[in-house]
């Protein structure tokens, strides 16, 4: 077991060996080293050179930076092979120096060809077929690429012409020259590169140069790169950065002089008119014509009073070249534009025209709250949930589960009118009880009277004192709330003489304390209105026409007859109100809540 083992180790290390050295040459007459076991070359159907014709030069194509890495390969192959089959294979190099940093100075070995491998050779089936099968080696320089009816087939070389040959020539002999002279093995490491530094003399690497020829005639730069004999010179052009290479004979060195100067530029400001003649562009005589004749004409007097005038003729000013007269000038601007903003903010704040004034510190109607449950809410979240409770109340109400008492006949009243309504509430609730309290004994009857009286002329005091917080309103909302109050007070008669029909068996003596009751009314408002005529005249108005109304319907009007408590489900929502306002009752709620307080009166 262990001899298989070890058996087996030393066959894959001598297979790895092989393939890492490259297999030696095998005989062409004996085998070949194609894929294809011989039938490549006659399938490319390449003419072999015969032993009379001279060699030629054929052309490898490898990977750019690989040639030195394929000669080597190439050179290996074919160590075997006499000088009738291939006579030399050569890669064309040169010796370059660069700089590195400021002062170190490095020696490189360059392709001049980057990417090709040439060789000297007849071709033929025992040079084609090793070379062709070199790892690096992908192509050969030819003109016949995949033949019809094949596929992946190298290309069939050509040897170069004579002019191509001619012009490699020269550099054959060079190449030859230099690993002569400094061996085989030669990557320029460790050499000085004194021969050639020549090519750089008098240029080092931050001195100051001129540009002698070239779009960048008469600037100056900065050496900044010193490569493959050319000069990277660092411009600033306009303001930016601009790197270029040169020639050494295209530029010199700046004298001591001129290198004390730093990177100067022209001697006046280059303006627009200067850069357009510069670059080809015709001049703009017109207008200096004309300028010439506006001044010729004018005498040379009272210039213009720009700034580079006011530079030209030596006057002096502040940081931005204003001068004192333009300074002044500025500040009385500034002061009467803040007095007329100043007089526009006053003059908004006297008339508001309807619109509400914010300020930068007040957030007006949109500022932030806090509701019944403590929860921070904006102005305009508060509006949107009041006006939703508002909808649901009038869709409660239009569906007979809501109070129709909470809408009126003006929906925007003021806070004027929403304290008479609750002033007149509590009265009509007043007056239901002393309707209740109809059916006691007589004897209380005379108390009852007592307390009447307590109560309307606490009534007429609340008036007056309304009236004559209501004197500076206008003649229209005075109107308006003269139309509530009689419509209030008619119904109120209404409910009064509907109570008075529904106790027609009770004593005469109560409609005569009623009568007596209204005309006391009428006396007291008529002594407490007498004091001022002028200011009470509505007053004096909607009083006299609720003495009118009460004369005018001594009949009772019509109501709707109360139904047994059994047909109370049959009727509708606002015929079961109305029979709740004709008794002086609650007439908020359900239909079944407003039968329940029907059934219970």
């Amino acid at each position: 077991m262990k001899i298989s083992i070890i058996a087996l180790g030393a066959l894959s290390l001598s297979v790895a060996v092989n393939a890492f050295n490259l297999a030696p040459f095998r005989h062409a007459t004996s085998q070949t080293s194609s894929a294809l076991y011989g039938k490549l070359w006659d399938k490319l159907g390449i003419e072999p050179d015969g032993m009379d014709v001279e060699p030629g030069w054929y052309v490898m194509n490898c990977v750019a930076g690989s040639e030195m890495d394929l000669l080597a390969q190439a050179k290996h192959v074919t160590k075997g092979f006499s000088t009738d089959l291939i006579e030399k294979i050569v890669v064309p190099t040169e010796r370059k120096l660069r700089s590195h940093g400021k002062s170190q100075k490095v020696v490189e070995v360059k392709v001049r060809y980057p990417g090709y491998c040439f060789v000297k050779m007849r071709c033929c089936a025992e040079t084609y077929e090793p070379l062709q099968e070199l790892p690096l080696c992908r192509s050969w320089m030819a003109g016949t690429v995949n033949q019809k009816g094949y596929k992946k087939l190298p290309p069939a070389p050509i040897c170069l012409s004579d002019e191509e040959v001619e012009k490699f020539r020269g550099l054959e002999e060079e190449t030859e020259d230099m690993y002569k002279k400094y061996g085989e093995d030669y990557t320029g490491r460790g050499d000085s590169g004194e021969d050639l530094l020549a090519q750089y003399e008098g240029y080092e690497v931050d001195n100051m140069v001129k540009i002698l020829t070239g779009n960048f005639k008469g600037e100056d730069g900065v050496v900044k790169r010193l490569k493959d004999g050319q000069i990277m010179v660092r411009l600033f052009t306009y303001g930016n950065i601009n790197d270029q290479w040169f020639d050494p004979n295209q530029i010199r060195p700046m004298t001591d002089a001129e290198a004390m100067k730093g990177l100067g530029g022209p001697a006046a400001p280059v303006g627009q008119d200067d850069f357009d003649v510069s670059i080809g562009k015709k001049p703009r005589r017109s207008e200096n014509s004309r300028s010439d004749l506006y001044n010729n004409a004018t005498g040379g007097a009272g210039g213009r009073n720009r700034r580079q005038d006011r530079i030209a003729r030596g006057e002096g000013g502040d940081i931005f070249g204003r001068s004192e007269q333009e300074i002044q000038q500025e500040e009385q601007n500034w002061r009467q534009f803040r007095e007329e903003q100043r007089a526009e903010q006053q003059q908004r704040r006297g008339d508001q025209w309807g619109i509400k004034e914010r300020s930068s510190w007040d957030s007006g109607d949109d500022a932030a709250t806090m509701d019944a449950d403590g929860k921070w809410k904006s102005g305009r979240e508060m509006r949107r949930e009041n006006n939703k409770r508002e909808a649901q109340t009038v869709s409660d109400a239009l569906e007979g589960d809501g109070n129709w008492d909470l809408f009126g006949s003006d929906t925007q009243e003021s806070a004027t009118s929403g304290e008479e309504d609750d002033f007149f509430n509590s009265l009509m609730s007043e007056l239901s009880d002393n309707l209740e309290e109809k059916n006691e004994p007589s004897g209380g009857s005379k108390k009852n009277e007592d307390d009447e009286d307590d109560f309307f002329s606490s009534l007429m005091s609340e008036l007056s004192d309304e009236e004559d917080s209501d004197s500076a309103s206008t003649s229209k909302s005075s109107k308006e709330t003269s139309f509530d109050d009689d419509d209030f007070f008619a119904n109120l008669e209404a409910d009064l003489s509907q109570s008075l029909s529904d106790d027609s068996n009770g004593s005469d003596q109560s409609n005569d304390d009623d009568d007596d009751f209204f005309a006391s009314l009428e006396a007291d408002i008529s002594t407490s209105l007498e004091g001022d005529d002028s200011n009470d005249k509505n007053d004096d108005d909607f009083f006299s026409a609720l003495e009118t109304d009460t004369k005018d319907e001594e009949a009772p009007t019509t109501k709707p007859q109360a139904p047994v408590s059994q047909d109370y489900s049959s009727l509708k929502v606002a015929e079961l109100k109305d029979l709740l306002k004709a008794r002086g009752l609650k007439v908020s709620g359900k239909k079944t809540e407003l039968i329940e307080r029907l059934q219970q009166s």
